[in-house]
């Protein structure tokens, strides 16, 4: 079925990078993907080849394999793959085949260069080439409670009732905003909204399509945070995620 502009404009505001961009700059993108219409078992491109752009999955799923035919990923809708092919040279590093009746979004390859240089949020999103910045420590020598979760948050028995009062305020104004956005998985919500007040670090894992990163990036935005997403790969570097 043929995707309008306005379709895929409002695709493209649940998925990042692109919810980070003006709605002009939005708008323009959009109507510069094209759509792809694949059945079951068909290529999308084999390792070796000239990348035509950057896929994006609209519906459907996509089979991700190494050179050794390993699967890498399965990758589902608001998922992107071929930009490491396209930030190094331009040829396909990996192989895809349609794992289901796919309809993707290609953004042709020279929108692609252009948003790495017009739009920093994308280019930070997608190039991910290692740098030459050499840390006094990484992963390997870190201490273990450097990745724990602090102290939390306790409530002294002279805590004034306005105090806690003001925080009840703030759980259920976020809740609010997150409910916009997130229907249902009323449990992740919860246990999103302790790590957060208990200063903690947690973990969301499921299936792709359950918008794991529209919940993150929604939480966010309603605090005025910073967000950033790393999509793992099997060359994936600790330097990639601490910089």
């Amino acid at each position: 079925m043929p995707l309008s502009t306005a379709d895929v404009t409002r695709f493209l505001r649940s998925v990042h990078p692109y919810d980070s961009f003006e709605a002009d700059a939005l708008a323009e993108v959009a109507g510069r993907f094209e759509l792809i219409e694949l059945p079951e078992g068909d290529t999308v491109y084999a390792r070796g080849e000239t990348l035509r752009g950057l896929y994006l999955i609209y519906d459907g799923a996509v089979d991700v394999r190494d050179e050794n035919d390993m699967q890498i990923s399965l990758l589902g809708p608001r998922n992107s793959f071929g930009e490491r092919g396209l930030v190094k040279d331009g040829v396909a590093v990996t192989s895809a085949r349609a794992a289901a009746d796919a309809q993707l979004l290609l953004l042709p390859r020279d929108d692609f260069h252009r948003l790495m240089s017009s739009q920093p949020g994308f280019a930070k999103f997608f190039d991910r080439r290692h740098t030459d910045t050499r840390r006094g420590s990484d992963l390997a020598t870190s201490r273990v409670d450097g990745f724990m979760a602090r102290e939390p948050v306790t409530c002294p028995a002279d805590t004034e009732v306005q105090a806690a009062a003001r925080l009840k305020d703030a759980h259920g104004a976020i809740l609010e905003q997150l409910r916009r956005v997130i229907v249902g998985q009323e449990r992740v919500v919860d246990e999103l909204m302790i790590a957060l007040f208990s200063r903690g670090h947690c973990i969301i894992t499921g299936v792709p399509g359950l918008a794991k990163t529209l919940m993150v990036s929604s939480l966010a935005k309603t605090l005025s945070l910073s967000f950033n997403r790393i999509q793992f790969t099997p060359d994936l570097m600790p330097s990639d995620i601490t910089g």
